[in-house]
């Protein structure tokens, strides 16, 4: 497995496209455990990263994966998650919430 922090700060669609461009196998980063958030919790602290967008978009009442599946896994900010379409991580408490997908933020992209 291979993470790359693009610190370029984009906004969702761009991050997204920028991951998918770097590899075929390459996207967002999926938060899918507790270890996975712990470790981009670690990022953010560690390069001062501000909040990264991270892979899922909302189909109806569920976020999916790239793949498709619906995610299960979520680390939520109190009151979230909101109507935002794409998730991201919350600026101060770092825990995930909804965005719209229009502010410019740094992402982290995973080699599957």
């Amino acid at each position: 497995m291979c993470y790359h922090l693009n610190t370029i700060e984009l906004i969702a669609v761009d991050a997204i496209a920028r991951c998918q461009s770097e590899h075929p196998n390459s996207r967002l980063l999926l938060i899918d455990s507790d270890e996975i958030y712990n470790f981009a919790v670690s990022i953010i602290d560690t390069f001062n990263t501000g909040p990264i967008y991270l892979q899922g978009t909302r189909s109806g009442p569920n976020f999916i994966d790239d793949d498709g599946q619906v995610i299960t896994y979520f680390n939520w900010d109190a009151g979230e998650p909101g109507s935002g379409t794409y998730l991201r991580t919350d600026t101060s408490s770092r825990l995930q919430e909804a965005s719209s997908g229009g502010g410019a933020y740094k992402f982290i992209c995973r080699l599957y």
